[in-house]
């Protein structure tokens, strides 16, 4: 085991069983992970469609965070060690990969809607579904649902 898979396993046991194979054995080489006094924080080094889109994944020992924001707007979802279904936000989804993935999209759709709707989203429509959702999120997590 890692010296990265150890921390994240004593930070957050709960957490890494759901993300062992991102810190025990996938290429890591496209993420830059800070390990902080009171959090583990994940970022990536895909282009992005302009200097303010920001995603990132946070670890504590209470839970986890995965955020978006673009131009000062921004989603998120959150999952605590505490709640009764933690398990349950882990679980592959076969039309978003994850679902994570699934409550992260439909937060995206509300949030963004005026842009969607106006058509001015397509780079960070990109941004969102294929570096952030498919690259990043589901990158991440071990259960997710893969089309073969």
């Amino acid at each position: 085991m890692s010296e990265l898979s150890t921390t994240i396993k004593n930070k957050n046991p709960k957490f890494f069983l759901h993300c062992s194979s991102f810190f025990e054995s996938k290429d890591q080489s496209s993420f830059i992970i800070k390990n902080e006094e009171d959090a583990v924080i994940i970022q990536s080094d895909f282009p992005k469609a302009d200097p303010t889109t920001n995603y990132y994944l946070e670890i504590t020992s209470n839970g986890c965070e995965f955020y978006f924001s673009n131009n000062n707007k921004g989603i998120y979802v959150e999952v605590l060690n505490e709640f009764d279904d933690f398990d349950d936000y882990f679980t592959a989804d076969k039309k978003n990969g994850s679902t994570i993935a699934s409550l992260l999209r439909e937060k995206y759709s509300e949030a963004f809607s005026e842009k969607i709707a106006a058509g001015e989203d397509l780079e960070l429509d990109e941004d969102f579904n294929l570096y952030f959702i498919d690259n990043f999120v589901n990158y991440l997590l071990n259960d997710v649902f893969l089309e073969s």
